[in-house]
């Protein structure tokens, strides 16, 4: 090999992240997020890898919703609830909660393809009520 490029730093990454996705599941773990830095010599990869429960569910997103979820006035089994959008669409699920953000503290996750928003807190309570009227 020459000189690195974008185009071959891209497809090394990738397979780097396929390789690692049968890893990820005999061990539990997910990739996070990457970061990748290169030059003409080298690339510098750092990866970020969450631990999942025996559901597949991030573990130190539960634990922090756990920690977290009082504040807003939700309880711990409100985590993972399905949520209906407010214009009717497609349906959400509550995956995280960060007390920092203090705009949109809610991660949602939408059925289907797992794509992540952030919510506000009315719009996330509104949406328990919403759900909790479509289970009755």
């Amino acid at each position: 090999m020459g000189t690195m490029d974008r185009a071959t730093a891209g497809a090394i990454i990738d397979e780097i992240k396929a390789a690692l996705t049968p890893i990820g599941k005999r061990h539990r773990l997910k990739l996070a997020k990457n970061t990748a830095r290169y030059d003409a010599a080298m690339i510098r990869l750092t990866l970020e890898l969450e631990c999942l429960d025996a559901s597949g569910e991030n573990v130190a997103e539960r634990a922090n919703w756990d920690r977290c979820c009082r504040f807003f006035g939700l309880s711990s089994s409100d985590y993972g609830a399905v949520i209906p959008a407010l214009d009717g669409g497609r349906d959400f699920k509550l995956v995280g909660i960060e007390p920092k953000r203090s705009k949109y503290p809610f991660t949602v996750e939408e059925v289907g393809t797992r794509k992540r928003y952030k919510l506000t807190e009315t719009a996330v309570k509104m949406g328990l009520e919403q759900a909790k009227a479509r289970q009755a």
